[in-house]
């Protein structure tokens, strides 16, 4: 949800970020890949945790709630 949010400028249910997590994560490897990213139904505590880590530069957040993505990006 939170690598959407920064990187896309959208708000992601829990759901809807798997395929994204997945593709971040190394867990779908392919030449071409397509998920499909929905928002309609996140609930009110987790779009207040979003909008909490949102307030902190990406680099401030815990290794736990950083992803494969987020860290390669760091690297480079």
């Amino acid at each position: 949800m939170e690598l959407a949010a920064r990187t896309l400028g959208i708000v992601l249910e829990p759901a809807g970020a798997a395929g994204l997590a997945a593709i971040t994560e190394g867990a779908v490897v392919d030449d071409r890949v397509a998920t499909v990213l929905t928002g309609a139904n996140p609930r009110p505590e987790q779009v207040r945790e979003l909008a909490a880590r949102l307030t902190r530069p990406a680099w401030a957040s815990s290794p736990a709630e950083r992803t494969t993505f987020s860290r390669a990006r760091e690297r480079t």
